[in-house]
């Protein structure tokens, strides 16, 4: 399936006659230091000159709920006021802003879908996050995937210093109730360009609740448990003159199962019928198909302070993803047999480019351009012999 969109976007502000509602997660230690935004408009604002509601939210926050054990989407929850909280597994398809769809966004580019499936922030190692905007309520500015707000991950720069993270988490629940991280950044900076590469790493085991039971696997969306990450990153910025700079992000993601644990149903699997006897996480998992999330993404945005007057910015982006779910079981009409065993890949390659410009008339602040967006994707299902799984108890299949 193939979808192409081209919009044309314009916005404007009075400032005197507008009523800006703010809301800064954390301030600056400088009172006098203006923060910026560059998700309101698409273009650098300042935060008090924005008509809406926005949050802020910084390094320091988002280091606070990571440090505590708190992975990413519920992190985000605890810091942005309307956004619900997830679940134990891969996907925020529960976290809604306001009860609407949200868009996400890595530095400008969107990670929605014609096909959402909800793995918009399962996306990026937090060690790789400078700071998060956030747009609460919809907005004409981002289109009908933001209904409910926008979430614009914004990545961490080059600014001359080395990075490097250890973290081990354990809930001393089992031997391998054990989560560990491994971090490491390098970056430069000098008067005409700056820049980072960073390496980021994280294995999570078993997961257990707070009686120290094994949280079980979600089958649907699948859960994090016995997986690995892998998230590099490389950005770099040169500044041709004074008004003209030049920024590039590489990202490849990758968030998958080990491919050894599997949620067994029960012997002849029989949990599918009532018998929970025997229900559990086990090792022997033999799949075609393990449950992942991989993206690699790349993008390209040039600014122009004085562009015939105008601030101009223009952003060419490309972001290709699988998504490998984990293979379920499907019951027939009576719900007394399998019908089916099978899981689900979707792939998606999307590509385009914004063309903004952004002028101020004493009290009006205007801003126009255009998107062209292209994506394809495609799905496939693919069906296991019922009988080997069921008798296997969901592990060969």
């Amino acid at each position: 399936m193939k979808k192409t969109l081209l919009s044309l976007a314009i916005t404007s502000s009075i400032a005197p006659f507008l009523f800006s509602s703010v809301a800064i997660a954390h301030q600056s230690a400088d009172k006098n230091i203006e923060r910026v935004v560059v998700t309101a408009n698409r273009t650098q604002t300042a935060i008090s000159d924005i008509a809406g509601t926005v949050w802020l939210v910084d390094l320091e926050q988002i280091e606070t709920q990571i440090n505590a054990g708190v992975d990413f989407k519920n992190a985000l929850a605890q810091l942005i006021p309307s956004l619900d909280l997830g679940s134990q597994s891969r996907a925020n398809y529960s976290q809604n802003m306001r009860g609407r769809p949200m868009m996400v966004m890595i530095d400008g580019v969107s990670l929605n879908s014609s096909r959402g499936v909800s793995r918009h922030l399962d996306a990026i190692d937090p060690f790789n996050v400078a700071r998060i905007e956030v747009i609460s309520g919809s907005t004409a500015v981002y289109g009908g995937g933001s209904i409910g707000g926008v979430i614009n991950i914004i990545t961490k720069e080059g600014d001359g210093n080395h990075e490097f993270n250890v973290g081990i988490k354990s809930g001393f629940a089992g031997h391998d109730d054990l989560g560990t991280n491994l971090a490491a950044a390098t970056s430069w900076k000098n008067a005409r360009s700056k820049g980072r590469v960073s390496l980021a790493y994280s294995q999570i085991d078993a997961m257990h609740d707070g009686n120290g039971d094994p949280i079980m696997m979600d089958t649907t969306q699948s859960g994090l448990q016995y997986t690995q990450s892998l998230d590099l990153m490389a950005s770099t910025t040169f500044k041709i003159n004074q008004q003209q700079s030049i920024s590039m992000l590489g990202q490849y993601y990758n968030n998958e199962s080990d491919g050894k644990h599997g949620l067994y149903f029960g012997d002849n699997s029989g949990s599918l019928f009532g018998d929970m006897t025997g229900v559990g996480i086990r090792a022997g998992l033999e799949s075609e198909h393990v449950p992942q999330t991989k993206r690699s993404l790349f993008n390209v945005d040039y600014q122009h302070l004085d562009f015939f007057g105008h601030n101009l910015n223009i952003q060419a982006f490309m972001r290709s993803e699988d998504f490998d779910f984990y293979p379920r079981p499907r019951l027939n009409s009576t719900q007394d047999a399998i019908s089916s065993f099978s899981s689900s890949e979707q792939s998606t390659d999307a590509y385009g480019f914004k063309f903004v410009l952004n002028k101020k008339w004493q009290a009006v602040d205007l801003a126009y351009g255009f998107d062209y967006d292209s994506e394809e994707f495609e799905a496939l299902q693919t069906y296991y012999d019922p009988t080997i799984a069921q008798a296997s108890g969901g592990l060969t299949i």
